[in-house]
């Protein structure tokens, strides 16, 4: 996620620096948006999922 430090603390999720982290395409600090939206922007959340996807394909297992 790419953007810029804000000019005021906004929202009440997240932690450490979600409050002043404005996102551009949010339109909003990163405090102020559901987990579940911030995740799917995540470039840590997508590597995560991936790692897990590629753990379980070399490993055999076919469940979720």
């Amino acid at each position: 996620m790419e953007g810029r430090i804000h000019d005021r603390i906004e929202g009440e999720h997240g932690f450490g620096y979600d409050p002043i982290f404005y996102y551009p395409p949010f339109g909003t600090t990163s405090a102020n948006v559901a987990p579940e939206k911030k995740n799917a922007a995540s470039h840590r959340h997508n590597a995560l999922e991936q790692m897990m996807k590629d753990w379980k394909k070399k490993s055999g297992a076919n469940n979720d």
